[in-house]
């Protein structure tokens, strides 16, 4: 987890906690699929989607990974990954499969257990690798002159590697990180 100030006319707070179980968010029927690497980028007042809220700050949030079949046979279920459908303001940007280029893929949102649901565009075989990437839009910031706001990715299958990469602010003139980034 970390702790980031920035100065944007005034001085802000950013707390962005990432808590890592070891595990990512990605199920199926069987648990057959992982995820091998993983890049959570955070972004905060950078960019903007369309028809957003004046006024409001913007989080975007990319996972950008590699699913795997680990198991012994194809794989052909839904994927259902667990994303914070509650955020205020929460907008799925895209879902897409990276491995011809980008190509994004019909979803299904289930705010009951908020989870997000879609099918591969093929079946994996045994071994088979599957390049993804999930961006949202959100804005949990809470209000005032400190902004903070939590990410807590659940984590259900062993990860190779996970890289956490936290964009500086935009238009803030000092920002810090404690603890400070480790690798």
């Amino acid at each position: 987890g970390g702790y980031f100030n920035m100065k944007h006319r005034k001085s802000f707070l950013i707390a962005v906690i990432i808590l890592f179980i070891s595990q990512y968010a990605v199920s199926s029927e069987n648990d057959s699929l992982i995820i091998e690497d993983l890049t959570i980028q955070v972004v905060p007042e950078l960019d903007f989607p369309s028809q957003w809220p004046e006024d409001t700050p913007s989080l975007l949030v990319g996972y950008y990974g590699l699913f795997v079949n680990n198991s012994d046979d194809d794989f052909s279920e839904y994927v259902a990954m667990p994303l914070p459908l509650d955020f205020p303001n929460f907008r799925i940007n895209m879902i897409c499969e990276t491995e011809r280029g980008m190509v994004c893929l019909p979803y299904n949102i289930n705010r009951e257990n908020n989870t997000v649901t879609w099918k591969l565009s093929r079946t994996l075989r045994p071994g088979e690798q599957m390049p993804f990437m999930i961006e949202y839009y959100s804005s949990p910031f809470k209000p005032g002159e400190s902004k903070r706001f939590k990410i807590s990715p659940v984590f259900i299958s062993d990860i190779n590697k996970v890289t956490v990469d936290i964009t500086h602010p935009a238009r803030s003139t000092d920002f810090s990180m404690d603890p400070e980034p480790q690798r």
